[in-house]
């Protein structure tokens, strides 16, 4: 889910990419559903809902694992603080603003949680906040108007753009040596 993402910028008519080493996954996120009932189904079903909410397309992409640093620490040190976790990432992977931690909204948490459990929330309560709190997003136009005033949100992309992913993920997804 972009949830963090989308609570922290406008991501109303945006493409966000995310990266991952989890093929399977990565099938299921980019067709948008699975063949079988289980948990995937009940995740995707949410990000789908998120998407709607929030107004934004989702493109996943593939990470091989070994150039997939930042998620393999993140998954292996569970012996730092918060803090320290933050100051590894400012030290293994310098940039130019200093990383911050950003949690999940309960909100969030509890659905990602019942998807996992496949237990089907309503639908105000799978988004919980994202209307109330966001509706206007940093004091923009309400999140179910377009900011074009055209019919559709969805913005047409270059082709070439897509050569954008291959930068993001030299630049994101090696590990630093």
């Amino acid at each position: 889910t972009n949830d963090v993402l989308a609570r922290a910028v406008d991501v109303r008519e945006t493409t966000t990419a995310t990266g991952t080493d989890n093929l399977p996954a990565l099938s299921w996120s980019t067709k948008g559903a699975v063949s079988a009932k289980g948990p995937a189904a009940y995740l995707l079903r949410h990000q789908a809902m998120h998407q709607r909410v929030f107004r934004y397309q989702s493109r996943p992409f593939y990470v091989p694992g070994e150039s997939n640093g930042m998620a393999d620490d993140c998954s292996r040190l569970w012996h730092l603080s918060d803090s320290e976790l933050v100051s590894y990432f400012n030290a293994t992977y310098p940039q130019p603003k200093p990383w911050r931690l950003c949690h999940l909204e309960p909100g969030t948490a509890s659905a990602l949680f019942s998807a996992l459990r496949c237990t089907r929330q309503p639908l105000p309560d799978t988004l919980a906040g994202a209307k109330s709190e966001n509706t206007r997003v940093h004091g923009g136009p309400p999140i179910l108007s377009n900011r074009t005033g055209r019919g559709s949100w969805q913005l047409a992309v270059n082709p070439s753009a897509h050569g954008l992913r291959k930068r993001l993920f030299n630049s994101l997804g090696k590990r630093c040596r």
